[in-house]
């Protein structure tokens, strides 16, 4: 069973996106407030229409957070009611990332939450691929490294280094708004000499939706980094037909290579990609990983 508890306040109406596939064993509840409070017709027509059985919370607000704090007291109290049942998957649909740190308390407690930014990026998890996920995004503690001297002499690359960390900062300030996680990311930029592993890391700190956000703003920036260890020559030729961004074959080789069973490695398209897009991807990689467990 699948239990949805929506931030409606954070998704929307784009949160509910997926409804129409959910079955009668799952459960949906919206949590609104004077905020959020309105439906399109397309939408309510869609609730009526799905097999999933709803029900509407509406919380007080007049606190910073209200919504969220309420929303995870009720999923606590959801647990408790179903301790006898341990095949329940709770999902929050939220983008709001401080969502993350509950998931990864309760997957320690052998408890399935994930965070999903809609229902459509939301399937039945296996708890082992559950914890695959939350340890990815858990957040990791940055190294501290002394910087090495620059050389009296060398003008000419100190000038283009500074012009070159102005651009960064541009590119971050328009969408990261905290100066601490702008030096993080230029951090990570300077301590990794590979694409792929400036992507892994900006994941583990920020978050799956969030470092991929930041690696896809810096690209232009990361231009003579390597790419290294996950595209093959035939992934590269079989992903081109559908995929036409060379970031995107990046990420499904990196997910191919991450993930030990086909069940983990779909989850983890449906994630990424959502799950159209992410359907046609796994159909033209499944050759390639018949080898790899079923679940």
């Amino acid at each position: 069973m699948n239990l949805f508890l929506v931030d409606y306040e954070n998704v929307t109406k784009s949160g509910l996106n997926g409804i129409e596939n959910l079955n009668e064993n799952d459960r949906v509840i919206i949590f609104y407030s004077v905020n959020a409070n309105t439906l399109t017709f397309d939408m309510h027509r869609k609730i009526i229409e799905s097999k999933a059985k709803f029900q509407f919370q509406k919380v007080g607000v007049g606190a910073k957070n209200a919504l969220d704090f309420q929303l995870c007291s009720y999923l606590g109290y959801l647990i408790r009611d179903n301790l006898d049942n341990p095949k329940v998957n709770y999902f929050v649909v939220s983008m709001d990332h401080g969502y993350e740190v509950l998931s990864s308390y309760w997957v320690n407690q052998n408890v399935n939450v994930l965070v999903v930014s809609s229902i459509e990026q939301a399937e039945v998890f296996t708890f082992e691929d559950l914890e695959e996920i939350i340890q990815e995004n858990q957040s990791t503690e940055p190294i501290e490294k002394i910087a090495e001297p620059v050389a009296e002499n060398n003008t000419t690359e100190k000038i283009e280094t500074v012009e070159k960390k102005s651009e960064l900062e541009k590119i971050l300030s328009d969408i990261m708004l905290d100066a601490d996680d702008i030096a993080e990311v230029k951090k990570i930029i300077d301590d990794n000499e590979t694409k792929t592993d400036i992507h892994n890391t900006l994941i583990k700190k920020f978050t799956s939706q969030k470092g991929s956000e930041i690696y896809k703003a810096i690209t232009p920036l990361i231009k003579d980094k390597k790419i290294v260890g996950v595209v093959t020559p035939e992934l590269e030729n079989i992903l081109s037909e559908v995929l036409s961004d060379k970031n995107d074959i990046v990420e499904v080789g990196k997910i191919i290579n991450q993930y030990k069973t086909k069940q983990g490695i779909n989850n983890a398209l449906v994630k990424k990609f959502t799950a159209q897009k992410s359907g046609g991807i796994y159909k033209a990689i499944t050759p390639l990983i018949k080898d790899k467990k079923g679940s």
